[in-house]
């Protein structure tokens, strides 16, 4: 799919973001969780997700575009 350039930034963070998130689900899992899964969901994922909702999502709402977002716009 091609993505408008703007998005490269946000599409590469989503792919690690998810990444992290299966590590983090399989560790837990596993009763193996320990504090650097944690850290990386502090400095990875949840920056990622801040700049999708504070930025992504209302510009989507604000374009006509409420059918892409699940929340409310």
């Amino acid at each position: 799919m091609k993505r408008d350039i703007r998005l490269h930034g946000l599409t590469s963070d989503h792919l690690h973001a998810l990444v992290l998130s299966r590590r983090i689900r399989e560790a837990a899992a596993r009763g193996r969780l320990d504090s650097a899964p944690m850290r990386r969901y502090e400095t990875e994922l949840s920056p990622h997700f801040a700049v999708e909702e504070d930025e992504l999502l209302p510009a989507l709402c604000g374009g006509g575009r409420q059918d892409l977002v699940v929340s409310s716009c």
